[in-house]
């Protein structure tokens, strides 16, 4: 019977101190961070979800800056994501009063579910 890979990145984990879930979680996790920045920066379908998830979190998009060569993959993500926000907070409909367009905005700037596969 063959073993899944992931059969093995866990034995790996487990001869480590500490937890090999919250081990293996981190490296997937840190390995989703340089596949985006390298592979999926250009990709209009992923750059759409994450425009309309608003970016990551100050965690994650911290990890992005511990990613050695990523400065233009940053940038093109950033750039999205403020060009997003500002035209969502452009003039609201005349005839509103202050809380109603307060509340319209916050309703704009709610982020998205991401669905990238």
């Amino acid at each position: 019977m063959q073993k899944d890979p992931s059969y093995f990145d866990l034995l790996e984990a487990c001869s480590e101190p500490g937890c090999p879930v919250c081990r293996i979680s981190l490296k997937l996790a840190r390995r989703y961070v340089d596949s985006i920045l390298y592979e999926y920066v250009n990709d209009p379908g992923v750059r759409d979800e994450i425009r309309r998830s608003r970016g990551y979190c100050n965690e994650h998009a911290g990890w992005m800056l511990d990613v050695r060569g990523a400065g233009l993959g940053i940038a093109i993500f950033q750039r999205d994501i403020v060009q997003t926000v500002l035209e969502l907070t452009e003039v609201l409909p005349d005839g509103r009063n202050a809380r109603q367009s307060g509340q319209e905005l916050l309703k704009r700037l709610q982020p998205a579910l991401l669905h990238i596969d």
